[in-house]
């Protein structure tokens, strides 16, 4: 299952509303659960504000205990985020947004926990849509 910024910081952060939420989600998915350095840079950045150091040492627990792991994009996965970028240009779609895209249509796994509505409106070029998971 691909996982986004927002059930990160959830997970991480017990003073946000979406924590047991997410807690829920987390401690009965198959591990690990995918994301990619794009969200992983955001989580990184929104943690250093919310909870310093401490929560972002949580975020590299996760990814050194095996929990997450990082999809590498290559060159040409970089053109095709830009090109969905522009697709979506009206929902918005944003870097981190296009980064999971990608790596859904490079996985074939289009289960995916996020808290962001907009992965209901995106959808594959063969019509198809993600699962979402919140």
């Amino acid at each position: 299952m691909l996982c986004d910024t927002g059930p990160i910081l959830g997970l991480i952060d017990a003073r946000q509303p979406e924590h047991i939420a997410c807690r829920r989600v987390f401690d009965t998915a198959p591990m690990p659960l995918t994301s990619t350095w794009a969200c992983f840079i955001e989580a990184m950045h929104l943690l250093r504000s919310r909870g310093g150091p401490r929560f972002q040492q949580r975020l590299w627990a996760m990814r050194s205990r095996g929990m997450l792991t990082l999809y590498q994009h290559g060159d040409s996965d970089a053109a095709r985020m830009q090109l969905l970028m522009e697709r979506y240009d009206n929902v918005p779609m944003d870097v981190t947004q296009a980064s999971l895209m990608v790596t859904a249509e490079a996985t074939n796994d289009r289960k995916i926990f996020t808290l962001d509505k907009n992965f209901r409106i995106y959808r594959f070029d063969d019509g198809g849509f993600f699962e979402v998971v919140s």
